[in-house]
């Protein structure tokens, strides 16, 4: 009798635990509810430190969620706010390298209006990038959960038209997707 027991407390284990990679849990999307954007299955890197990440897509835009450790697994605002500049500071990287014709703004703060209930964002900037005929908005958030880094990086590719029209629509758009992100993961046991 004791075989069926042991087998049967396995399965119930596997089906409640929360998976984790290296010392940061693995969310899941499974109560994730927002018609324009679908999301990825985890993508887990090579160097365990740098985690797994999400992706995010819809017609007009992309997201990626990086939840990482990088080995540290701390939870001190020095370390989040080191891991945002470095967000802003690869935005920048980025375009330099695969772009480097294209104007970048000066990283602007997202009014904290939008993500300030957010348990998994602490800080957010974004930047408008021109390359024509192209305008892009890139957002950029950082917060810190359950010990791991939570990276989110969202970007709206537009025709050209008036920037303010560019940040206030994608400002919109970012709020709708990091708020279904949240309230998916508030769903499970993820965010405690």
């Amino acid at each position: 009798m004791k075989k069926p027991t042991i087998l049967l407390a396995f399965i119930f284990s596997v089906m409640f635990s929360t998976v984790s990679f290296a010392g940061c849990k693995v969310p899941s999307f499974k109560k994730f509810t927002n018609a324009e954007w679908t999301v990825g299955e985890p993508y887990y890197y090579e160097d365990s430190g740098l985690g797994f990440s999400f992706k995010f897509n819809s017609p007009n835009a992309t997201g990626d969620l990086y939840v990482y450790d990088l080995g540290i697994s701390s939870d001190l605002e020095k370390d989040w706010k080191q891991q945002f500049k470095q967000s802003i500071s690869d935005i920048f990287y980025r375009y330099q390298k695969q772009a480097p014709d294209a104007e970048l703004s000066s990283p602007r703060r997202v009014p904290d209006s939008i993500f300030s209930h957010l348990k998994l964002v602490d800080a957010a900037a974004f930047m408008v990038i021109s390359k024509e005929p192209m305008e892009q908005l890139a957002i950029v958030t950082m917060g810190m959960a359950n010990g791991c880094f939570h990276k989110f990086r969202y970007t709206r590719t537009t025709e050209s038209f008036e920037k303010s029209e560019i940040i206030q629509e994608g400002l919109l758009d970012f709020s709708g997707i990091i708020n279904s992100i949240h309230s998916a993961l508030l769903y499970t046991d993820y965010l405690q």
